[in-house]
């Protein structure tokens, strides 16, 4: 059984939904956890009855550890809190899910610079600001454990979704680069693109929603957050028990050193042919599959 020996996990929208899960499956598993949420009030006070401080009372009354910490991560002062109150209220950091979001859609013809500003702020600029002050704690320790909340609409595309697509496909970069930046501090940093019945999905899974509880989810998070993780750098989508990869490939597409727009055209069966591909390390593993088609090099 994974269990976590009182590591402590920074959970970023955590009152409610998958974030809820999240926090409420690492703490049943030993770890002590950082509950994110807006308007969270302070735990230790007493005085919110919020959703984050439900969380947080919840885990308490099982027999494990938690805090609640108020403030969005939209903001680099409240990432910055939420890791601050992680260190003086446990003394270390050890896990960072970010999960926290809103919802994104839109037609591009009707997206207004606050609604874009408003997505692109909790979920693409949240994971910097909670990343980038846990960062340096992570490296110091040599250990790190992150996940990231990307979607299948990242990925895949959804009409009327853009801003929300594309601050979810921004976050498979980071995940990225950044599994190749902590590789050397042991810091690992994978991505969820989850399916679960949420307040925020709505109905938009159709019959499927009462079979996605969040918990399904929850438990590959958990995989993912463990210290003796196997995954580094991976997408794993996750929903009503099913888990998968989801991943970015290259044909082998089509070569002519004298290239023409009419060769583009002319061999588009060639360029999209996906019986054969390759799995990039990184972008120079890309680069390399036009280097090796020159025999001078």
């Amino acid at each position: 059984m994974l269990h976590f020996d009182g590591e402590v996990a920074l959970v970023t929208g955590a009152g409610q939904g998958l974030g809820r899960a999240h926090a409420l499956a690492l703490a049943s598993r030993g770890a002590k956890v950082v509950v994110n949420d807006i308007s969270a009030g302070d735990a230790d006070a007493g005085s919110s009855s919020t959703q984050a401080v439900a969380v947080v009372n919840e885990i308490i009354a099982a027999g494990g550890e938690a805090v609640a910490v108020d403030g969005s991560v939209a903001t680099a002062s409240g990432g910055a809190a939420a890791v601050e109150r992680a260190l003086s209220t446990f003394g270390r950091l050890d896990i960072v899910i970010h999960n926290a979001g809103i919802k994104g859609r839109s037609s591009l013809e009707s997206l207004s610079a606050e609604q874009l500003r408003d997505v692109m702020g909790v979920h693409l600029f949240g994971a910097f600001h909670v990343l980038q002050p846990a960062w340096p704690h992570f490296q110091a320790q040599k250990s790190g454990r992150v996940v990231l909340t990307t979607s299948g609409v990242g990925f895949f595309g959804s009409a009327g979704a853009s801003p929300y697509a594309a601050a979810k496909m921004a976050l498979v970069g980071l995940v990225r680069t950044l599994a190749l930046e902590g590789d050397p501090f042991d810091i690992r940093v994978n991505g969820i693109a989850p399916m679960a019945r949420t307040e925020m999905a709505g109905a938009v899974f159709g019959k499927l929603t009462p079979k996605i509880d969040p918990i399904l989810v929850a438990e590959v998070v958990v995989a993912l957050a463990h210290r003796d993780t196997p995954f580094n750098g991976r997408i794993l989508s996750a929903g009503g028990g099913r888990v998968a990869e989801l991943f970015l490939g290259a044909t082998v597409g089509y070569f002519n050193e004298r290239l023409s727009a009419e060769d583009v055209v002319e061999n588009r069966v060639k360029v999209e042919d996906r019986s054969d591909y390759e799995l990039p390390a990184d972008v120079m593993d890309e680069v390399a599959m036009t280097a090796t088609r020159f025999s001078d090099l």
